[in-house]
Parts: C-alpha cells; structure tokens; sequence
C-alpha cells in the first residue's frame, strides 16, 4: 500500500471514529455540501444515469467506490471477520457476484442490488435505498413498504432498517454517487 493510500485510510478512520486531522471533534457531514439532494430520491433515477462506458468500466466505477478505503470499505464497517449487516465490501473483486440478487440481511424482500437495470433497479436494490432513502435526525431510514419486513441483523433499537450509508461523519460525493447509480442502472455488469 503506498502511503498515500495508508494515509487517506488513516484519515478515514479517524473521522468514521468522530474526530477531524488534528484530533478534535470531527464536523458532522451533512447533504448540504451536495449539488443534489440525496433526500430527493426522484432525482437520482436512471433517466439521469450515463451507462454509455463500457461495462467494464461502469464496474470499476462503483468498484472503486464500494470495495476499497473509501467509506465504504473500511475495515471498521464492512471488512473483516463480522462486518456489518453481514457485508464485506474491501477488496471485492467482482460486485456482481458479491451483491447482485443476493439477500440484504435488513430488508430480505429486497436484493442487494437488482441486475434488471433501468429505475426499479434503483428502487429494488438495497444497496441504494441504503445511500438514498429517506433517513431521520438521527440518519436512521424511514420505514417504507417497499422493504417489507425487516430481518435482525445488529440494528440498533428503534432503527429496523438501520441508517443511512455512509455511517456517521462520512458522506460519498456526488460523482461516487452517481458511479454506483450508473453501475446499477446498466444492470450491474461483472468486471
């Protein structure tokens, strides 16, 4: 790992454990920074999508987005022995085969990710509601009966279908984004 990369992870971990570079309390990180407004899910449907790349290149795309140090993948979240809601993230190799048509521990109703491309991709892919949907004060996802009913699976109290991704300080831009909304609504191809 160069050290640059193990630097950028180190500052990733220090803020996802609430602290800023220096030491001192990390800033909340809101939506408000965003040129698009993650609360309007509306707005980011596959009609706004580019899929024109080649596949390969949509794949690593959100590759790059969910399965390496980024907020995604740290080791804190969604890597290691017991990563959290039961998915490993850092170091996939192939999304497709990792999280297409695969159960969500939180809502089971829902795949992962929907390969069937176009928007009820979106709408049925866990992954996405998991960035997009609909969260309270606190970050924790208001209930829609698109979930169904949700699984145990180390939710907190009072938040059955968890928070909002990323978790706490950590926020994804826009362009990441939009890469794994672009993967998803070419139908999630392999590498």
């Amino acid at each position: 790992m160069t050290r640059l990369a193990i630097a950028a992870t180190t500052l990733l971990l220090v803020l996802a454990c609430g602290e800023d570079a220096a030491g001192g309390p990390a800033t909340p990180a809101t939506d408000a920074g965003r040129d698009v407004d993650v609360d309007a899910v509306s707005a980011l449907d596959c009609a706004a999508a580019d899929t024109s790349s080649a596949p390969q290149a949509l794949h690593a795309a959100a590759a790059q987005v969910l399965t390496q140090a980024s907020p995604c993948g740290l080791s804190i979240c969604h890597d290691g022995d017991r990563p959290e809601s039961g998915l490993g993230l850092l170091g996939v190799a192939d999304l497709r085969a990792a999280l297409v048509d695969k159960p969500s521990c939180q809502a089971p109703t829902l795949p992962l990710v929907d390969a069937d491309g176009g928007n009820p991709a979106l709408a049925n892919s866990w992954l996405w509601q998991k960035l997009v949907a609909p969260a309270n004060s606190s970050g924790a996802l208001t209930a829609s009966a698109d979930f169904g009913q949700s699984a145990s699976c180390a939710q907190e109290p009072g938040e059955p279908f968890g928070v909002r991704m990323p978790k706490g300080s950590l926020t994804l831009s826009d362009e990441r984004l939009f890469a794994i909304r672009d993967w998803i609504c070419a139908g999630a191809p392999g590498p």
